[in-house]
């Protein structure tokens, strides 16, 4: 049917008694009920939006103190890929235990708004603050404040950066009222867990360097996974090989050697627990429980800390201070 308006009319017809069914030579004359019009589009018509999604580039870096070199885009679209103009925007920082916040244009309050163009897009340059690490943004559609919503990752780099390319968030979902945790740097892993209802990002995020990266000196970090059919169903990462073998052959029956390389990282000294310079340490906790989890974080007291975790965890690690991973800045 070509495109166009189109009226379509009504009419009924019964019989004199009221009845639905009889002769069909008795039946009254057709009787106008109403008419109505019709729309016919080329394509399907705009309705709500329904999808916020980053568009090019969604991890800027820059200097501290200086512009980042992309401005970020993102676009909102309906159910059937159509542009929604207008459509408003929420920026809020997704606050990280251990981390200060980076600084979008005019954002004096916590929450900062954008609108789409007549193409469904909207801009939102930035500036990295005199903060160096990593930070995450929720964008989210306003009138609609539980989905959709997308992430953006900045990079404040400090002096002397290495420029690592590979940034590792944390989610946390509840089991039997306690706390699991979980990482990872995969943006499609990270877009899948976004979509349940199960898994939520803390705001924790690190650098690291992406897999299969060529940096001299690195360590490829192993993931394991601890089994259902074993009791459990969380991950384990370590960077020493070491101690990546050592699981495979003593618990290959409950944990399953996921990847050798789901990142980058240096090691620490295993006797000192000593950084190399120009990273920074992070720290793995474990809860002690049957249910086994382990959490890392950028400082001992969130890795085990109470409040957030629940009693019973301690740290795990080289040297007094129980390192294991050092992350490049």
């Amino acid at each position: 049917m070509p495109a166009g308006t189109y009226r379509i009319e009504f009419f009924t017809r019964g019989y004199a008694d009221g009845s639905y069914d009889g002769d069909p030579s008795k039946l009254l004359p057709e009787v106008f009920l109403e008419a109505r019009d019709i729309v016919v589009y080329n394509g399907p018509p705009r309705c709500s939006p329904s999808k916020v999604e980053v568009v090019g580039p969604n991890f800027p870096s820059a200097p501290v103190g200086s512009a980042y070199p992309v401005t970020l885009r993102v676009r909102v679209t309906d159910a059937h890929e159509w542009a929604i103009p207008g459509a408003e925007l929420t920026l809020s920082r997704v606050a990280a235990p251990d981390e200060a916040g980076t600084l979008l244009p005019d954002m004096a309050a916590p929450l900062s708004r954008v609108l789409t163009d007549h193409d469904g897009f909207a801009a939102i340059p930035a500036s990295a603050n005199g903060v160096p690490g990593a930070f995450q943004y929720r964008v989210r559609i306003s009138a609609l404040y539980e989905d959709p919503t997308a992430f953006i990752i900045f990079y404040n780099e400090p002096p002397g950066s290495s420029r690592p390319d590979y940034p590792v968030a944390e989610f946390q979902r509840f089991v039997n009222g306690r706390p699991h945790y979980f990482m990872t740097g995969a943006a499609q892993e990270m877009a899948k867990l976004d979509r349940t209802l199960e898994w939520q990002r803390t705001g924790a995020i690190f650098m690291a360097f992406a897999p299969t990266s060529n940096t001299t000196g690195l360590s490829g970090v192993c993931r394991f996974y601890g089994l259902p059919t074993a009791g459990l169903d969380s991950h384990f990462f370590s960077a020493a090989s070491d101690e990546c073998v050592a699981v495979a052959q003593r618990f290959g029956n409950a944990w399953k050697l996921e990847t050798s390389d789901a990142f980058q990282v240096y090691l620490p000294d295993q006797e000192s627990g000593a950084c190399p310079p120009n990273t920074r340490k992070l720290f793995r906790a474990y809860n002690n429980q049957p249910d086994v989890n382990h959490r890392y974080a950028l400082s001992p007291a969130t890795a085990v800390s109470p409040n957030m975790n629940g009693p019973g965890w301690t740290l795990e690690g080289y040297g007094n201070d129980s390192v294991v991973m050092c992350l490049p800045q």
